[in-house]
Protein backbone atom coordinates (compact mmCIF):
# COMPACT_ATOMS: atom_id res chain seq x y z
CA UNK A 1 0.00 0.00 0.00
CA UNK A 2 2.87 2.38 0.74
CA UNK A 3 4.15 2.13 -2.84
CA UNK A 4 0.66 2.75 -4.20
CA UNK A 5 0.27 5.92 -2.13
CA UNK A 6 3.75 7.09 -3.12
CA UNK A 7 2.81 6.58 -6.77
CA UNK A 8 -0.28 8.79 -6.67
CA UNK A 9 1.24 11.60 -8.75
CA UNK A 10 2.64 9.13 -11.31
CA UNK A 11 -0.85 7.67 -11.51
CA UNK A 12 -2.34 11.07 -12.27
CA UNK A 13 0.22 11.70 -15.02
CA UNK A 14 -0.40 8.31 -16.61
CA UNK A 15 -4.17 8.77 -16.35
CA UNK A 16 -3.90 12.05 -18.30
CA UNK A 17 -1.97 10.25 -21.03
CA UNK A 18 -4.56 7.48 -21.27
CA UNK A 19 -7.50 9.90 -21.23
CA UNK A 20 -6.02 12.02 -24.01
CA UNK A 21 -5.61 8.95 -26.22
CA UNK A 22 -9.22 7.81 -25.78
CA UNK A 23 -11.49 8.39 -28.77
CA UNK A 24 -15.08 8.65 -27.59
CA UNK A 25 -17.74 9.35 -30.20
CA UNK A 26 -20.10 12.20 -29.33
CA UNK A 27 -23.62 11.01 -28.41
CA UNK A 28 -26.04 10.86 -31.32
CA UNK A 29 -28.91 12.24 -29.22
CA UNK A 30 -28.89 15.17 -26.85
CA UNK A 31 -27.84 14.30 -23.29
CA UNK A 32 -30.32 15.49 -20.67
CA UNK A 33 -28.99 13.79 -17.52
CA UNK A 34 -25.98 11.86 -16.26
CA UNK A 35 -25.93 8.70 -14.15
CA UNK A 36 -22.64 7.31 -12.82
CA UNK A 37 -22.75 3.81 -11.37
CA UNK A 38 -20.00 2.43 -9.14
CA UNK A 39 -19.29 0.84 -5.78
CA UNK A 40 -16.56 1.14 -3.16
CA UNK A 41 -13.27 2.61 -4.33
CA UNK A 42 -14.63 3.06 -7.85
CA UNK A 43 -17.87 4.64 -6.65
CA UNK A 44 -16.21 7.24 -4.43
CA UNK A 45 -14.48 8.64 -7.51
CA UNK A 46 -17.94 9.32 -8.96
CA UNK A 47 -18.96 11.14 -5.76
CA UNK A 48 -15.84 13.30 -5.93
CA UNK A 49 -16.49 14.21 -9.58
CA UNK A 50 -20.12 15.01 -8.75
CA UNK A 51 -18.87 17.38 -6.04
CA UNK A 52 -16.18 18.95 -8.24
CA UNK A 53 -18.54 19.63 -11.16
CA UNK A 54 -21.39 20.93 -9.02
CA UNK A 55 -22.63 24.16 -10.58
CA UNK A 56 -20.55 23.61 -13.73
CA UNK A 57 -22.35 20.81 -15.55
CA UNK A 58 -25.59 22.21 -17.04
CA UNK A 59 -27.62 19.01 -16.58
CA UNK A 60 -28.44 16.85 -13.52
CA UNK A 61 -25.78 14.37 -12.39
CA UNK A 62 -26.60 11.42 -10.11
CA UNK A 63 -24.35 8.79 -8.53
CA UNK A 64 -25.92 5.34 -8.33
CA UNK A 65 -24.78 2.67 -5.88
CA UNK A 66 -26.71 -0.57 -6.03
CA UNK A 67 -28.24 -3.15 -8.36
CA UNK A 68 -31.01 -0.99 -9.86
CA UNK A 69 -31.15 2.28 -11.78
CA UNK A 70 -33.58 5.24 -11.58
CA UNK A 71 -36.67 5.37 -13.77
CA UNK A 72 -35.48 8.53 -15.55
CA UNK A 73 -32.76 6.65 -17.49
CA UNK A 74 -33.50 6.91 -21.21
CA UNK A 75 -31.76 7.27 -24.60
CA UNK A 76 -30.99 10.84 -23.46
CA UNK A 77 -28.99 9.62 -20.45
CA UNK A 78 -25.20 9.48 -20.33
CA UNK A 79 -24.63 6.33 -18.27
CA UNK A 80 -21.07 5.85 -16.97
CA UNK A 81 -20.25 2.53 -15.29
CA UNK A 82 -17.07 2.50 -13.22
CA UNK A 83 -15.49 -0.65 -11.77
CA UNK A 84 -11.75 -1.14 -11.51
CA UNK A 85 -11.92 -4.94 -11.41
CA UNK A 86 -14.75 -5.08 -13.94
CA UNK A 87 -16.47 -7.79 -11.89
CA UNK A 88 -18.53 -5.75 -9.41
CA UNK A 89 -21.90 -7.49 -9.54
CA UNK A 90 -23.94 -4.43 -8.63
CA UNK A 91 -22.41 -2.34 -11.44
CA UNK A 92 -22.76 -5.14 -14.00
CA UNK A 93 -26.43 -5.40 -13.09
CA UNK A 94 -26.95 -1.67 -13.74
CA UNK A 95 -25.29 -1.94 -17.16
CA UNK A 96 -27.79 -4.60 -18.21
CA UNK A 97 -30.65 -2.34 -17.16
CA UNK A 98 -29.13 0.71 -18.88
CA UNK A 99 -28.83 -1.31 -22.09
CA UNK A 100 -32.54 -2.04 -21.98
CA UNK A 101 -33.18 1.69 -21.57
CA UNK A 102 -30.94 2.39 -24.60
CA UNK A 103 -28.82 4.87 -22.66
CA UNK A 104 -25.53 6.19 -24.03
CA UNK A 105 -23.08 4.01 -22.08
CA UNK A 106 -19.40 4.49 -21.28
CA UNK A 107 -17.53 1.83 -19.26
CA UNK A 108 -14.46 2.62 -17.15
CA UNK A 109 -12.60 -0.52 -16.06
CA UNK A 110 -9.32 -2.41 -16.17
CA UNK A 111 -10.85 -5.63 -17.50
CA UNK A 112 -13.12 -8.40 -16.21
CA UNK A 113 -16.70 -8.94 -17.31
CA UNK A 114 -17.34 -5.24 -17.82
CA UNK A 115 -14.67 -4.98 -20.50
CA UNK A 116 -16.06 -8.12 -22.17
CA UNK A 117 -19.53 -6.58 -22.17
CA UNK A 118 -18.24 -3.29 -23.57
CA UNK A 119 -16.55 -5.06 -26.49
CA UNK A 120 -19.45 -7.45 -27.04
CA UNK A 121 -22.14 -4.76 -27.08
CA UNK A 122 -19.95 -2.26 -28.95
CA UNK A 123 -19.97 0.20 -26.06
CA UNK A 124 -17.50 3.02 -25.52
CA UNK A 125 -14.95 2.29 -22.80
CA UNK A 126 -11.85 3.66 -21.10
CA UNK A 127 -9.46 0.94 -19.98
CA UNK A 128 -7.37 1.53 -16.88
CA UNK A 129 -4.14 -0.39 -16.19
CA UNK A 130 -4.77 -3.73 -14.50
CA UNK A 131 -2.79 -5.54 -11.84
CA UNK A 132 -3.77 -3.92 -8.54
CA UNK A 133 -5.60 -5.77 -5.77
CA UNK A 134 -6.67 -2.47 -4.18
CA UNK A 135 -9.20 -0.55 -6.32
CA UNK A 136 -9.27 2.18 -3.67
CA UNK A 137 -5.64 2.94 -4.50
CA UNK A 138 -6.53 3.50 -8.19
CA UNK A 139 -8.61 6.60 -7.44
CA UNK A 140 -6.45 8.81 -9.65
CA UNK A 141 -7.21 6.71 -12.72
CA UNK A 142 -10.93 6.63 -11.90
CA UNK A 143 -11.23 10.40 -11.39
CA UNK A 144 -9.29 11.38 -14.52
CA UNK A 145 -11.19 8.82 -16.62
CA UNK A 146 -14.52 10.21 -15.40
CA UNK A 147 -13.41 13.76 -16.16
CA UNK A 148 -12.34 12.74 -19.67
CA UNK A 149 -15.66 10.97 -20.23
CA UNK A 150 -17.46 14.24 -19.45
CA UNK A 151 -14.93 16.23 -21.48
CA UNK A 152 -15.30 14.09 -24.60
CA UNK A 153 -19.09 14.42 -24.42
CA UNK A 154 -18.83 18.24 -24.33
CA UNK A 155 -20.17 18.55 -20.78
CA UNK A 156 -17.09 20.15 -19.20
CA UNK A 157 -14.07 22.05 -20.42
CA UNK A 158 -10.44 20.98 -20.37
CA UNK A 159 -9.24 23.09 -17.42
CA UNK A 160 -8.84 19.94 -15.31
CA UNK A 161 -5.87 18.86 -17.45
CA UNK A 162 -3.71 21.86 -16.52
CA UNK A 163 -4.95 21.80 -12.92
CA UNK A 164 -3.93 18.13 -12.59
CA UNK A 165 -0.47 18.88 -14.00
CA UNK A 166 -0.06 21.72 -11.49
CA UNK A 167 -1.17 19.44 -8.64
CA UNK A 168 1.39 16.80 -9.64
CA UNK A 169 4.21 19.34 -9.46
CA UNK A 170 3.01 20.74 -6.13
CA UNK A 171 2.54 17.32 -4.48
CA UNK A 172 5.94 16.10 -5.65
CA UNK A 173 7.63 19.16 -4.14
CA UNK A 174 5.83 18.82 -0.81
CA UNK A 175 5.86 15.03 -0.45
CA UNK A 176 8.04 14.92 2.68
CA UNK A 177 6.04 17.64 4.44
CA UNK A 178 2.78 15.85 3.62
CA UNK A 179 4.06 12.58 5.08
CA UNK A 180 5.28 14.29 8.25
CA UNK A 181 1.94 16.02 8.76
CA UNK A 182 0.08 12.75 8.13
CA UNK A 183 2.18 10.84 10.66
CA UNK A 184 1.55 13.48 13.34
CA UNK A 185 -2.23 13.44 12.75
CA UNK A 186 -2.30 9.63 12.80
CA UNK A 187 -0.72 9.62 16.25
CA UNK A 188 -3.44 11.98 17.53
CA UNK A 189 -6.19 9.78 16.07
CA UNK A 190 -4.78 6.51 17.39
CA UNK A 191 -7.01 4.90 20.00
CA UNK A 192 -9.88 7.35 19.35
CA UNK A 193 -13.02 7.47 17.22
CA UNK A 194 -12.47 9.98 14.40
CA UNK A 195 -15.48 12.20 13.64
CA UNK A 196 -15.00 14.12 10.39
CA UNK A 197 -16.92 17.35 9.81
CA UNK A 198 -16.81 19.61 6.75
CA UNK A 199 -18.85 21.75 4.36
CA UNK A 200 -21.63 19.80 2.65
CA UNK A 201 -19.95 20.14 -0.73
CA UNK A 202 -16.87 18.39 0.68
CA UNK A 203 -18.82 15.37 1.89
CA UNK A 204 -17.40 13.00 -0.76
CA UNK A 205 -13.87 13.91 0.34
CA UNK A 206 -14.76 13.22 3.99
CA UNK A 207 -16.30 9.86 3.05
CA UNK A 208 -13.13 8.99 1.11
CA UNK A 209 -11.09 9.75 4.24
CA UNK A 210 -13.45 7.60 6.31
CA UNK A 211 -13.25 4.72 3.82
CA UNK A 212 -9.45 4.79 3.80
CA UNK A 213 -9.33 4.61 7.60
CA UNK A 214 -11.85 1.75 7.49
CA UNK A 215 -9.96 -0.30 4.88
CA UNK A 216 -6.32 0.62 5.44
CA UNK A 217 -6.23 1.13 9.21
CA UNK A 218 -9.19 -1.18 10.03
CA UNK A 219 -10.41 1.76 12.12
CA UNK A 220 -14.01 2.93 12.56
CA UNK A 221 -14.83 6.57 11.72
CA UNK A 222 -17.88 8.82 11.38
CA UNK A 223 -18.75 11.57 8.88
CA UNK A 224 -21.30 14.38 8.84
CA UNK A 225 -21.52 17.79 7.21
CA UNK A 226 -22.36 21.40 7.97
CA UNK A 227 -24.94 22.87 7.99
CA UNK A 228 -26.98 19.62 8.09
CA UNK A 229 -25.52 18.38 11.37
CA UNK A 230 -26.60 21.63 13.06
CA UNK A 231 -30.20 20.51 12.59
CA UNK A 232 -29.89 17.13 14.34
CA UNK A 233 -26.53 15.58 15.29
CA UNK A 234 -25.32 18.57 17.31
CA UNK A 235 -27.97 17.74 19.93
CA UNK A 236 -26.46 14.26 20.31
CA UNK A 237 -23.26 15.70 21.76
CA UNK A 238 -24.61 15.11 25.25
CA UNK A 239 -24.28 11.36 25.71
CA UNK A 240 -22.74 8.89 26.24
CA UNK A 241 -19.99 10.83 27.97
CA UNK A 242 -17.43 7.94 28.06
CA UNK A 243 -17.71 7.61 24.26
CA UNK A 244 -17.56 11.36 23.61
CA UNK A 245 -14.36 11.62 25.64
CA UNK A 246 -12.77 9.11 23.24
CA UNK A 247 -13.85 10.98 20.09
CA UNK A 248 -11.48 12.98 17.93
CA UNK A 249 -13.15 15.66 15.79
CA UNK A 250 -11.44 16.51 12.50
CA UNK A 251 -12.34 19.60 10.47
CA UNK A 252 -11.70 19.59 6.71
CA UNK A 253 -11.39 23.00 5.04
CA UNK A 254 -11.07 24.29 1.46
CA UNK A 255 -11.11 27.79 -0.01
CA UNK A 256 -14.54 27.03 -1.48
CA UNK A 257 -16.41 26.49 1.80
CA UNK A 258 -19.48 28.66 2.30
CA UNK A 259 -18.79 31.62 4.58
CA UNK A 260 -21.80 30.76 6.78
CA UNK A 261 -20.55 27.17 7.11
CA UNK A 262 -17.18 28.44 8.32
CA UNK A 263 -18.97 30.52 10.94
CA UNK A 264 -21.03 27.52 12.07
CA UNK A 265 -17.93 25.35 12.39
CA UNK A 266 -16.22 27.92 14.58
CA UNK A 267 -19.29 28.29 16.80
CA UNK A 268 -19.42 24.51 17.32
CA UNK A 269 -15.71 24.21 18.10
CA UNK A 270 -16.19 24.93 21.81
CA UNK A 271 -19.10 22.47 22.04
CA UNK A 272 -16.98 19.63 20.67
CA UNK A 273 -13.80 20.40 22.58
CA UNK A 274 -15.65 20.56 25.92
CA UNK A 275 -16.86 16.98 25.42
CA UNK A 276 -13.89 15.44 23.60
CA UNK A 277 -10.37 16.38 22.48
CA UNK A 278 -8.90 19.45 20.74
CA UNK A 279 -10.07 19.54 17.12
CA UNK A 280 -7.62 18.64 14.32
CA UNK A 281 -7.81 21.12 11.42
CA UNK A 282 -6.87 19.86 7.97
CA UNK A 283 -6.68 22.67 5.43
CA UNK A 284 -6.49 21.84 1.71
CA UNK A 285 -3.73 23.44 -0.36
CA UNK A 286 -3.82 24.33 -4.04
CA UNK A 287 -4.93 27.03 -6.45
CA UNK A 288 -8.18 25.39 -7.59
CA UNK A 289 -10.77 23.13 -5.99
CA UNK A 290 -9.49 20.13 -7.99
CA UNK A 291 -5.92 20.76 -6.83
CA UNK A 292 -7.14 21.03 -3.24
CA UNK A 293 -9.00 17.73 -3.63
CA UNK A 294 -5.81 16.04 -4.86
CA UNK A 295 -3.94 17.42 -1.85
CA UNK A 296 -6.59 16.16 0.59
CA UNK A 297 -6.71 12.74 -1.08
CA UNK A 298 -2.96 12.32 -0.86
CA UNK A 299 -2.70 13.64 2.71
CA UNK A 300 -5.57 11.55 4.07
CA UNK A 301 -4.27 8.43 2.31
CA UNK A 302 -1.00 8.87 4.19
CA UNK A 303 -2.90 9.44 7.45
CA UNK A 304 -4.73 6.14 6.98
CA UNK A 305 -1.42 4.39 6.25
CA UNK A 306 0.30 5.71 9.38
CA UNK A 307 -2.81 4.96 11.42
CA UNK A 308 -2.56 1.35 10.22
CA UNK A 309 1.02 1.28 11.56
CA UNK A 310 -0.23 2.70 14.88
CA UNK A 311 -2.87 -0.06 14.98
CA UNK A 312 -0.24 -2.67 14.01
CA UNK A 313 -2.28 -3.94 11.04
CA UNK A 314 -1.45 -4.56 7.39
CA UNK A 315 -3.03 -1.73 5.34
CA UNK A 316 -3.31 -3.87 2.22
CA UNK A 317 -5.71 -6.80 2.75
CA UNK A 318 -9.44 -6.32 3.31
CA UNK A 319 -10.26 -9.81 4.56
CA UNK A 320 -13.82 -9.04 5.67
CA UNK A 321 -14.78 -7.80 2.19
CA UNK A 322 -13.18 -10.85 0.61
CA UNK A 323 -15.08 -13.07 3.04
CA UNK A 324 -18.41 -11.41 2.19
CA UNK A 325 -17.83 -11.80 -1.55
CA UNK A 326 -16.94 -15.47 -1.06
CA UNK A 327 -20.04 -16.13 1.02
CA UNK A 328 -22.26 -14.37 -1.53
CA UNK A 329 -20.74 -16.58 -4.22
CA UNK A 330 -21.63 -19.69 -2.22
CA UNK A 331 -25.18 -18.44 -1.61
CA UNK A 332 -25.71 -17.74 -5.32
CA UNK A 333 -24.49 -21.17 -6.38
CA UNK A 334 -26.56 -22.89 -3.69
CA UNK A 335 -29.68 -20.97 -4.66
CA UNK A 336 -29.43 -21.03 -8.45
CA UNK A 337 -26.79 -23.58 -9.40
CA UNK A 338 -24.12 -23.05 -12.04
CA UNK A 339 -24.99 -21.17 -15.26
CA UNK A 340 -26.92 -23.61 -17.48
CA UNK A 341 -28.00 -23.66 -21.12
CA UNK A 342 -31.65 -24.16 -21.99
CA UNK A 343 -33.82 -24.75 -25.04
CA UNK A 344 -37.22 -23.15 -24.77
CA UNK A 345 -40.08 -21.65 -26.76
CA UNK A 346 -40.38 -17.98 -25.89
CA UNK A 347 -42.91 -15.23 -26.60
CA UNK A 348 -41.19 -11.99 -25.51
CA UNK A 349 -41.71 -8.50 -26.87
CA UNK A 350 -38.67 -7.15 -28.64
CA UNK A 351 -37.80 -3.71 -29.91
CA UNK A 352 -37.54 -3.59 -33.69
CA UNK A 353 -37.33 -0.30 -35.61
CA UNK A 354 -38.59 1.52 -32.50
CA UNK A 355 -41.85 -0.45 -32.50
CA UNK A 356 -42.88 -3.24 -30.14
CA UNK A 357 -43.74 -6.43 -32.02
CA UNK A 358 -44.49 -9.88 -30.61
CA UNK A 359 -41.89 -12.49 -31.40
CA UNK A 360 -42.27 -16.24 -31.13
CA UNK A 361 -39.69 -18.88 -31.88
CA UNK A 362 -37.13 -21.32 -30.57
CA UNK A 363 -34.26 -19.72 -28.71
CA UNK A 364 -31.09 -21.06 -27.20
CA UNK A 365 -30.15 -18.82 -24.31
CA UNK A 366 -28.03 -18.67 -21.19
CA UNK A 367 -29.48 -17.68 -17.89
CA UNK A 368 -26.77 -16.17 -15.77
CA UNK A 369 -27.46 -17.54 -12.30
CA UNK A 370 -25.06 -15.09 -10.73
CA UNK A 371 -27.11 -11.96 -11.38
CA UNK A 372 -30.43 -13.56 -12.34
CA UNK A 373 -30.58 -11.89 -15.77
CA UNK A 374 -31.06 -13.33 -19.24
CA UNK A 375 -28.41 -13.30 -21.89
CA UNK A 376 -30.04 -13.32 -25.35
CA UNK A 377 -26.95 -12.81 -27.44
CA UNK A 378 -24.44 -15.13 -29.15
CA UNK A 379 -27.12 -17.30 -30.69
CA UNK A 380 -26.71 -16.73 -34.44
CA UNK A 381 -28.75 -14.65 -36.84
CA UNK A 382 -32.11 -15.44 -35.29
CA UNK A 383 -31.17 -14.44 -31.78
CA UNK A 384 -31.78 -11.31 -29.79
CA UNK A 385 -28.89 -8.97 -29.20
CA UNK A 386 -28.67 -5.98 -26.93
CA UNK A 387 -26.44 -3.19 -28.18
CA UNK A 388 -27.58 0.43 -27.67
CA UNK A 389 -31.13 -0.90 -27.63
CA UNK A 390 -32.49 -4.31 -28.55
CA UNK A 391 -32.62 -5.42 -32.14
CA UNK A 392 -33.37 -8.74 -33.86
CA UNK A 393 -32.60 -10.11 -37.29
CA UNK A 394 -35.47 -9.13 -39.59
CA UNK A 395 -36.02 -12.23 -41.74
CA UNK A 396 -36.17 -14.88 -38.99
CA UNK A 397 -38.29 -12.51 -36.94
CA UNK A 398 -40.93 -12.01 -39.65
CA UNK A 399 -40.82 -15.60 -40.90
CA UNK A 400 -41.47 -17.13 -37.48
CA UNK A 401 -44.32 -14.71 -36.81
CA UNK A 402 -45.99 -15.34 -40.20
CA UNK A 403 -45.55 -19.10 -39.83
CA UNK A 404 -47.23 -19.07 -36.45
CA UNK A 405 -50.10 -16.95 -37.80
CA UNK A 406 -50.68 -19.34 -40.74
CA UNK A 407 -50.67 -22.39 -38.49
CA UNK A 408 -53.20 -20.82 -36.16
CA UNK A 409 -55.45 -19.79 -39.09
CA UNK A 410 -55.47 -23.32 -40.56
CA UNK A 411 -56.17 -24.83 -37.17
CA UNK A 412 -59.14 -22.54 -36.46
CA UNK A 413 -60.77 -23.11 -39.88
CA UNK A 414 -60.29 -26.87 -39.72
CA UNK A 415 -61.91 -26.92 -36.30
CA UNK A 416 -64.91 -24.98 -37.58
CA UNK A 417 -65.37 -27.37 -40.52
CA UNK A 418 -65.26 -30.46 -38.33
CA UNK A 419 -67.43 -29.29 -35.49
CA UNK A 420 -69.94 -26.95 -37.18
CA UNK A 421 -73.65 -27.84 -36.69
CA UNK A 422 -75.92 -28.76 -39.66
CA UNK A 423 -78.66 -26.17 -40.19
CA UNK A 424 -82.27 -27.37 -39.86
CA UNK A 425 -85.41 -25.61 -41.19
CA UNK A 426 -89.16 -26.05 -40.53
CA UNK A 427 -91.77 -26.19 -43.39
CA UNK A 428 -95.57 -25.96 -43.11
CA UNK A 429 -97.27 -29.37 -43.67
CA UNK A 430 -100.18 -27.77 -45.51
CA UNK A 431 -98.55 -25.28 -47.92
CA UNK A 432 -94.81 -25.97 -47.65
CA UNK A 433 -93.99 -22.39 -46.57
CA UNK A 434 -90.77 -21.99 -44.53
CA UNK A 435 -92.02 -21.26 -41.03
CA UNK A 436 -88.68 -21.59 -39.18
CA UNK A 437 -89.07 -19.56 -36.01
CA UNK A 438 -92.71 -18.76 -36.83
CA UNK A 439 -95.88 -20.22 -35.30
CA UNK A 440 -98.46 -20.62 -36.87
CA UNK A 441 -97.91 -20.46 -40.65
CA UNK A 442 -98.50 -16.89 -41.87
CA UNK A 443 -99.96 -18.21 -45.15
CA UNK A 444 -102.51 -20.77 -44.03
CA UNK A 445 -102.60 -20.56 -40.23
CA UNK A 446 -101.52 -24.22 -39.85
CA UNK A 447 -99.47 -24.81 -36.68
CA UNK A 448 -97.87 -28.13 -37.68
CA UNK A 449 -94.54 -28.33 -39.52
CA UNK A 450 -92.05 -30.73 -41.04
CA UNK A 451 -88.34 -30.61 -40.09
CA UNK A 452 -85.99 -30.47 -43.10
CA UNK A 453 -82.14 -30.68 -42.87
CA UNK A 454 -80.17 -28.02 -44.77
Amino acid sequence: MKKLIEGFTRQLTDALRLGEAVDLVRPGSDIRNILISGMGGSGIGANLIESLTFGRVPIPMTVNKGYNIPQFVSPHTLFIACSYSGNTEETLSTIQKALLKRAHIICITSGGKMLEMAKEYNLHYIQMPAGSDSPRAMLGYAMISLLYALYHTNLIGGAFIKETQNAVEYLDRGEKAIQSQAELIAKKISGKLPIIYCDGRLEAMAVRFQNQMNENAKHLAHVNTFPEMNHNEIVGWENPLPVLSQCQVIYLYTDHDHVRVEKRMELCRDIFEKKSNPIIDIVAEGASLLEQYYHLIHLTDWISYYLALENKVDPGPVEVISYLKGELEVVQIAQYGWPTRYLTITFPYATFSNHYLPYAGLHMFNRDKRDDTFDWHKRGRDSMRISRGIYVSAMPFLFSWLLLSCVMLVFVNATRLVFRKRRKSHQCKACGYDITGLRPCPECDHATHTTVSA
